[in-house]
């Protein structure tokens, strides 16, 4: 698919038919068993992310330019009958690219679909490619009429300090809630819902890298100043202390 700029468009969508329970990933039950697979999964995806962020690396090395590929995933909700919920999810990922090259577009996308479901297949999820017309069939059926966006952004924050003036800062989502349960919850009671979060990779250009090279060389040396004087300081304390301990000595031998 062609855009204004000449550039072309590959998307990739993966449905997840289905969520394996945890009774398939393990034999033990107990509390400390299901935590321990819980922790494993949020493992490999982690793991899974890592991976893409090194094939874009192997990209950026190779093609000397910012691939430019997004991995997301949606969650989309469709009305249901004779059930104690209005509405059922579908999950879907949704891997994208933009480059003009298709052959490296098309070796892009073919990379991360086949990681995804590698991946994905490892914890046994049940996955089918989906075609981009029913999704968007899917998607224009959401209620547009609130959109809303969260998008992370940095900047650089005046910490008033001589020694480190400025630091690099971004928001984090609070960690009220160990799950998305809560989130899972609201989107069965509200039919004709959308929800995606998007992973765009990115990178230092090298004037940034020169900046925080500067910058690590700079807290790396005012932490050594501070590792040297406290050193010292402990050497002053330990020989008067030694000082103290022989006049102590001292003064015994003689009174006895």
């Amino acid at each position: 698919m062609k855009i204004n700029s000449g550039e072309s468009v590959e998307i990739k969508i993966l449905k997840i038919k289905n969520i394996p329970h945890i009774s398939i990933l393990t034999d033990d039950l107990s509390p400390s068993g299901q935590s321990q697979i819980i922790t494993n999964v949020a493992q490999n995806m982690a793991g899974l992310l890592n991976e893409i962020y090194q094939l874009y690396k192997g990209w950026y090395s190779s093609y000397a330019i910012n691939p430019d590929v997004s991995l997301e995933i949606t969650w989309m909700t469709h009305p249901v009958m004779n059930q104690p919920f209005k509405a059922s999810i579908d999950l879907f990922l949704v891997i994208r690219a933009i480059n003009r090259n298709t052959t490296i577009l098309e070796s892009w996308i073919d990379n991360m679909t086949v990681l995804c479901q590698t991946s994905l297949g490892i914890d046994k999820y049940e996955i089918e490619e989906y075609q981009f017309e029913d999704f968007y069939n899917c998607l224009v059926h959401c209620n547009n009429g609130v959109v809303q966006a969260i998008v992370r952004e940095g900047r650089l924050e005046d910490l008033q300090n001589q020694y480190l003036p400025a630091a690099y800062a971004f928001d984090l989502f609070p960690r009220d809630y160990p799950d998305l349960s809560k989130l899972a919850n609201i989107l069965i009671s509200n039919p004709y819902c959308a929800l995606s979060f998007q992973v765009i990779p990115t990178y230092f250009t090298q004037e940034e890298l020169g900046e925080l090279k500067g910058l690590y060389e700079f807290i790396y040396s005012l932490f050594m100043s501070f590792v040297d004087k406290f050193n010292k300081e402990l050497e002053s304390y330990q020989e008067n202390l030694d000082n103290i301990i022989n006049k102590k000595q001292t003064t015994l031998k003689r009174e006895f």
